[in-house]
Order: C-alpha cells, then sequence, then structure tokens
C-alpha cells in the first residue's frame, strides 16, 4: 500500500546529498550529457534539412542548459518537487518548438523546396570565340 502523506514528505524535503539515489541521479545527468552531445555532434553523410538541424540545435542547447540545472540544483539540495518542476519545465518547452515552432518552418522549407524545383535552370550560354 502506497503512504501518501511519507510521498509528499519526501518530495517537500530537502534532496539528501547521503542517499541511495544521489550518486545516481549525478552519474545518470553525466551520461545524458554525454548521449545528448554524441547525438548532436553526429551528422550522417546524406544532405540535411537546414530546418531540422536548427530546431535539434535548439533542443540540444535546452537540454544541456537543463541537465546542467539539475545538477545546480541537485548539489544545492533543493527539495525534490523542484527538480520534477525543473523537468516539466523542460519537457513542455521541448513540446513548444516540436509542435508550435517547428512546423510552420517545415512547411515553408518545403514549400521553397518544391518552388525550387519548379524554377528552370539557366541554358550555358556558349563561348564566343
Amino acid at each position: 500500500m502506497i503512504d501518501i502523506g511519507h510521498f509528499i514528505q519526501r518530495l517537500t524535503d530537502p534532496f539528501n546529498t547521503e542517499s541511495r539515489f544521489y550518486w545516481p541521479l549525478v552519474a545518470g545527468v553525466f551520461i545524458a550529457m554525454i548521449l545528448h552531445t554524441a547525438w548532436y555532434l553526429w551528422k550522417p553523410n546524406r544532405p540535411r534539412n537546414p530546418v531540422r538541424d536548427s530546431v535539434e540545435s535548439v533542443a540540444y542547447w535546452i537540454d544541456f542548459v537543463v541537465l546542467i540545472l539539475f545538477l545546480v540544483f541537485l548539489s544545492a539540495k533543493v527539495r525534490a518537487y523542484v527538480l520534477v518542476v525543473l523537468l516539466v519545465i523542460e519537457w513542455l518547452s521541448l513540446a513548444y518548438v516540436y509542435f508550435i515552432y517547428a512546423p510552420p518552418r517545415f512547411e515553408a522549407f518545403s514549400r521553397e523546396e518544391r518552388r525550387q524545383r519548379y524554377i528552370p535552370e539557366p541554358r550555358r550560354r556558349a563561348a564566343r570565340r
């Protein structure tokens, strides 16, 4: 059975650095930073969509800043609900980037690509002698 009072008390208590969850959390944040950086720096050889690149870079920096703030708040022994609020803010900002900010830019880029396909290439002139 779940004791709701104990759960709420743990959320409002300052985070104890001697807790058995402290070092796994810190290690998890560093692993997440390494994986996010590897994902951000890995570029395939095929041509890339510039809109996708810009959205991915914004998402990377949001993640990176939040992970650093998470480490700062963790070392400052803030209450656990502050960490949860920080993660919710990150998820909401990423949802904004991917569902509100990006779609109009993807549509504009695809319209521009279609327009470029219909514009004829200029013919090369023969060199004068």
